[in-house]
């Protein structure tokens, strides 16, 4: 599992709340019977705070996870994916932006 490049993926705001499909891939198999998700809040690349702490259980020899995740407002949010032993597997950026009308 490699770590996502630059500053991520931006969606649109939906209004009341967006929902995104997180998607955890490896070539061979995630390995783990467990995946923890954290997810931030960021002011900056480097400060922000918790705003969910998820855990989705998966078959430790599947290629791929996916989660579903809502937020409430728009923003820059960190995904950290651990196994879980809490090793961290990959990193990510999301912005939400707010609707241009």
């Amino acid at each position: 599992m490699g770590n996502c490049k630059g500053k991520g993926e931006t969606f649109e705001w939906k209004g009341d709340k967006t929902t995104l499909d997180l998607i955890v891939m490896n070539k061979n198999k995630i390995g783990t019977k467990k995946l923890n998700f954290k997810l931030f809040f960021m002011k900056n690349d480097k400060e922000g705070t918790i705003y969910a702490d998820l855990a989705l259980p998966i078959n430790a020899n599947a290629l791929y996870a996916l989660k579903k995740m809502y937020f409430v407002k728009p923003g820059y949010y960190k995904v950290d994916v651990m196994d879980e032993n809490d090793k961290l597997l990959t990193t990510s950026f999301v912005t939400i932006m707010d609707r241009i009308e």
